[in-house]
């Protein structure tokens, strides 16, 4: 299939405005080559005009394989402009792209001024006055509809979510030393928030409130009795990889995981492309099997997600959108198993920064509820409670950082390669903190920011270089992720997804004055229920509640603001709150509960943890939504 010559070619004025005398049959910003392949078109805007109303439905092809560069064609060539549309460009048909259709199904439909292709050259001579309106109303419509293609429809997404990787740990977010040069980019030509969080931080509930919208009151899919729901299938019909396959999109998934589901699931229902453990298909993919295959270095785990996620692209038909979505383990683990040699070289003797909240040895101030019963004090002890310990974990998890961090270069330099960058959204961010020793803690689902602050940076390769780049400080929550990619791809958001749609963030059209000022946040997560689900214990009923009745529950909710934390240990008797002001106390050190200076402040972020967890407990949307 060949495009146009180079005399057929866009000539454009010096405005940058199509050139009607000189190219009356394209509009359009660029060229195409001979070798060019066409794609199916989309709508980019609809006009009227003339009487009767005339209906003029503008199509909009990409420029190339694999690219999103956008040109229009706004004429016929010897046939009905109305008549069907050619799915690829062919020779004789190659200016039949105008669909006209008259509002008055009866009236006459408009055509094309007989145009023997060997006149194409001379078309200006042969224009009648209906076609003169015709190019005219869509020069000036073009304009703003053709000249970027920022309002794409259809974009492709990307994914990308590690394990335990702590919002802190980049060049981005202030530290350099992990050598996240990659990441910094995407951050560079993106936009980064400053105040994302995670709803639930751990992992189970966090990936499942991820994939549905939903907060864990809701969803309730998590590690331990009674919080362990499995998801159903019809659950996940209303996740955004299933709503954007319904869609026409061609999606996959990569990596870990890591939420429960019910019997029934087919995962091949929801995903086109799937590699998670043992489970991959397309099963007659040679390629994507020898990948994983089992004699492959263990320490390459994070490359062959890579080499996974660089295989989906090759894969990918030049006619359909896709969303990929790629789950690494790492920074997760410190095992020597789990570190990609020509990595661990690069850091063998770095010095890391260590956070002014590190604490060595125990914290004594702690609630003695999380002191003598949360997993992350005895393993503070063993990974993190001296300098040596500290500084050893620190290189371990940036020699995964920094493994993940190449995965995402390939990822950019693939897209770049496919022509595809411009009409891609990557998104990253982590599925949840790690303290890492702050506050005397290692592990993760505490309401402490280490653990339920995210890293979240989103780029969109049709926005214009000159606007991108730049911080964000609005509120987000991952219950927002799910309905946000869907509104990028123009999907509906199903009624069951809680958080928001954050596309007005995205592209500054939100009124901050109707968006949210608070996060809520919970953790339902107990080391001993886990450990009773491990042995299997029958009655997990009687051992919650006993664990509740002897004060040994460390279950909390709370919400935080730009400026304030609160949360509360509900289950325990009395309850045991906690509140920061992080203006003046970043690190959360100072425990302003019992001061009386804030106590109206106490009373009102109490009232608000317990209006947001009943609502969402009952399945209803963000308060901010209405």
């Amino acid at each position: 299939m060949t495009g146009p010559s180079r005399d057929e070619r866009l000539t454009l004025g010096s405005s940058g405005v199509p050139n009607m005398q000189t190219t009356p049959w394209l509009i359009g910003h660029r060229h195409f080559s001979r070798s060019s392949v066409f794609p199916r078109p989309r709508i980019a805007g609809v006009t009227r005009f003339g009487s009767p109303e005339q209906t003029v439905k503008l199509l909009v092809w990409p420029f190339a394989p694999r690219t999103s560069v956008p040109v229009s064609f706004v004429c016929g060539a010897n046939d009905h402009i109305a008549s069907p549309l050619a799915n690829r460009f062919t020779a004789p048909e190659r200016l039949r792209y105008v669909n006209v259709e008259n509002s008055d199904t009866s009236a006459r439909k408009w055509r094309c001024p007989a145009t023997p292709q060997s006149n194409i050259e001379h078309g200006p001579n042969l224009m009648t006055a209906t076609m003169k309106t015709l190019l005219l109303v869509f020069g000036l419509f073009l304009i703003s509809v053709v000249t970027a293609y920022a309002d794409n429809d259809k974009p492709n997404i990307v994914y990308l979510m590690t394990d335990d990787q702590r919002w802190d740990t980049f060049g981005c977010y202030g530290r350099p030393e992990f050598q996240t040069e990659n990441i910094d980019k995407l951050a560079q030509e993106g936009v980064i928030f400053d105040n994302a969080f995670h709803a639930v931080a751990i992992c189970a509930p966090s990936r499942a409130t991820v994939m549905t919208g939903r907060y864990f009151a809701s969803h309730q899919s998590g590690f331990t009795y009674p919080f362990d729901v499995k998801l159903t299938p019809a659950d996940f019909d209303d996740t955004y990889p299933a709503r954007l396959k319904r869609a026409g999109y061609r999606t996959g998934f990569i990596g870990k995981f890591g939420i429960y589901t019910a019997g029934g699931f087919k995962m091949e229902n929801y995903f086109d492309y799937y590699a998670v453990g043992a489970a991959r298909y397309p099963k007659d993919d040679a390629v994507l099997q020898n990948i994983f295959r089992a004699d492959r270095d263990p320490k390459e785990r994070t490359i062959k997600k890579g080499d996974a996620m660089i295989h989906f692209l090759d894969t990918q038909p030049e006619d359909r959108p896709f969303c990929l979505s790629v789950s690494f383990d790492a920074v997760k683990n410190d095992r020597d198993s789990d570190m990609y040699g020509p990595h661990v070289e690069i850091f063998k003797d770095k010095v890391f920064s260590v956070p002014g909240n590190w604490v060595e040895g125990d914290n004594e101030s702690l609630p003695k509820v999380v002191k003598e019963n949360a997993r992350g004090v005895p393993l503070h002890r063993g990974r993190t409670s001296t300098p040596e310990l500290y500084q050893k974990l620190a290189r371990r998890f940036a020699t995964q950082g920094y493994t993940v961090d190449q995965q995402v270069g390939r990822l950019i330099e693939k897209l770049e390669e496919m022509r595809v960058l411009n009409n891609t959204i990557v998104i990253y961010t982590s599925d949840n903190g790690r303290f890492h020793g702050s506050h005397g803690l290692y592990d993760k689902a505490l309401l402490y920011d280490e653990s339920v602050k995210a890293p979240l940076i989103v780029f969109d390769g049709r926005v214009a270089k000159q606007k991108r780049g730049r911080r964000e400080s609005a509120m987000i929550s991952t219950t927002d992720f799910a309905p946000t990619i869907l509104s990028l791809a123009n999907v509906e958001i199903p009624a069951s997804m809680q958080g928001r749609d954050f596309t007005g963030i995205l592209n500054q059209t939100q009124d901050m004055s109707q968006w949210r000022d608070t996060v809520f946040m919970e953790n339902l997560f107990l080391q001993a229920m886990f450990t009773a689900r491990l042995k299997k214990v029958e009655q997990l009923d009687k051992t919650n509640n006993k664990l509740i009745a002897e004060n040994k529950s460390y279950r909390s909710r709370g919400v935080r603001t730009k400026r304030f934390k609160y949360f509360v240990y509900n289950e325990h008797s009395p309850v045991i709150e906690e509140l920061y002001d992080l203006e003046n106390d970043p690190l959360e050190k100072n425990n302003l509960v019992n001061n009386p200076e804030y106590s109206g402040i106490l009373a009102e972020l109490r009232k608000k943890t317990e209006e947001l967890f009943n609502r969402f407990a009952n399945d209803s949307a963000d308060p901010s939504e209405s």
